[in-house]
């Protein structure tokens, strides 16, 4: 990786960003939106921004054309550019790791026998975390999470025990095929057993897919390797 020095935009604290098949793709947290910037108006932009990039995405600078000017003036607009590096921060992109799973090719966990303490968490975790996108956007949730991510435990051992109890009880959630919900979920269930997983946003340019999962390490805990294995990470937090 090479940074770029003396860039004339920063990007406001709500603002995420990574490269994913030659675009670069930015989160707005704020807004709860995307934006895309193709390869060649990246090139203009990579001495303009600040943003780590990849080193073969500095040693060729184009010309400005009208289209990357433009694209700069609607991201200012936009309040994702500021000339201001008080206000502003430099993004660096996740690193895409190697990952594994306990369930990936696990079709049924007999050696889990959930307590009604499990129970318990999962339904308080469930009804809770509804009410939570319910009524708060998502930059606040991004908030939340960053907030409860203390030095809780990390051992892989306890959360993949901790995986397998919500892997068996995930059926009785209402809507545990959306992604997000089910990772804040299990996120908020494995909290009560002072387990503390990473939440993973990651994205597809094109065409767009956006995803979240939890992980520990390299090993995901609510899903599987060949599901994320498309998706770039824009963020993590934990």
């Amino acid at each position: 990786m090479s940074s770029i020095c003396g860039p004339e935009y920063w990007f406001f604290p709500w603002v995420y960003g990574c490269i994913d098949r030659g675009h670069l793709v930015l989160l707005d947290a704020r807004k709860d939106q995307y934006y895309f910037i193709g390869e060649e108006e990246l090139r203009f932009l990579a001495s303009k921004i600040a943003i780590y990039l990849p080193a073969e995405w500095s040693e060729r600078q184009i010309e400005s054309s009208e289209s990357s000017n433009d694209i700069v003036k609607q991201l200012v607009e936009a309040e994702v550019l500021t000339k201001n590096p008080e206000k502003g921060h430099w993004i660096i992109m996740p690193e895409k790791d190697e990952v594994d799973s306990f369930f990936e090719n696990l079709e049924i966990d007999d050696g889990i026998k959930p307590l009604y303490h499990h129970y318990l968490a999962a339904f308080f975790s469930g009804v809770y975390i509804y009410i939570i996108l319910r009524i708060m956007p998502f930059y606040k949730i991004l908030r939340w999470l960053q907030k409860r991510n203390s030095a809780n435990c990390r051992e892989k051992e306890k959360a993949l025990k901790i995986g397998r109890i919500y892997r068996y009880l995930r059926p009785v959630l209402p809507k545990s095929r959306i992604c997000l919900y089910d990772s804040l979920v299990f996120a908020q269930f494995a909290r009560f057993y002072n387990v503390n997983p990473e939440i993973v946003f990651g994205v597809v340019s094109s065409p767009f897919e956006a995803h979240a999962w939890a992980k520990v390490g390299n090993t995901i805990l609510n899903d599987t390797p060949q599901n994320i294995s498309k998706y770039t990470p824009i963020l993590i937090i934990g």
